[in-house]
């Protein structure tokens, strides 16, 4: 995902991992193929860093529940999988 496409992100859109998110020690934090969904957005102001806040969002894996912070600098390793637009169908 670009950082253009991190920025239009809206909560109940589905992304997939397209790759292995590793931490410092090497291990697997977000396994290939996994599904997750955007359940916060946050805009953090920053002190000295002028108008434009930082943008995190809280997501969710859709299997197991594990709950992961995604920022801009993060995000090159996701693929916007489903869109979730306007209100739900009513039925």
């Amino acid at each position: 995902m670009t950082k253009r496409e991190f920025v239009k992100l809206k909560k109940g859109d589905v992304i997939l991992a397209i790759r292995h998110l590793l931490d410092d020690k090497g291990t697997i934090i977000i396994p290939e193929n996994s599904q997750w969904k955007v359940e916060e957005i946050n805009l953090i102001p920053l002190k000295g860093q002028g108008r434009k806040p930082i943008k995190t969002t809280i997501i969710n894996n859709v299997t197991n529940g594990a709950t992961f912070k995604l920022t801009k600098d993060n995000s090159a390793g996701f693929l916007i999988y489903k869109r979730k637009r306007g209100p739900s169908p009513k039925t």
